[in-house]
């Protein structure tokens, strides 16, 4: 799904989480909700003019990634950024809730996943 880098991005990622994770427990989807939304807020901070989300489970676990899709990707600009105080706080949030998580650079740009129990 592809999603404008909106203030209302992470409340529609949000909405996707529930609808792709609506048999699993109440628990699980609200951790999903609240990652879904710090890699979406994440992403948008970064300027990024369209976000491409998707949820993909598999049995016991999802996965989340959130794709910032720019015209020109500068990997070693991007590398020399220090986190800012929130991005920090993210990291937090991920390093506690997700079973594991990453970047990867692609071509168009920085994808962030994270994978989560939905049991």
């Amino acid at each position: 799904m592809i999603l404008d880098g909106s203030p209302a991005a992470p409340g529609e990622a949000r909405e996707l989480i529930v609808e792709a994770l609506a048999s699993a427990p109440a628990r699980a989807v609200a951790v999903a909700e609240l990652l879904a939304s710090e890699l979406v807020a994440a992403a948008v901070r970064h300027g990024s003019p369209r976000l491409a989300f998707a949820v993909h489970r598999q049995g016991d676990s999802a996965r989340i990634e959130v794709a910032e899709q720019t015209a020109e990707v500068d990997k070693a600009a991007i590398a020399a950024i220090d986190p800012a105080p929130e991005e920090e706080w993210s990291t937090r949030i991920l390093e506690a809730l997700a079973r594991r998580h990453g970047r990867e650079m692609r071509s168009d740009g920085m994808m962030t996943w994270v994978e989560i129990d939905i049991r």
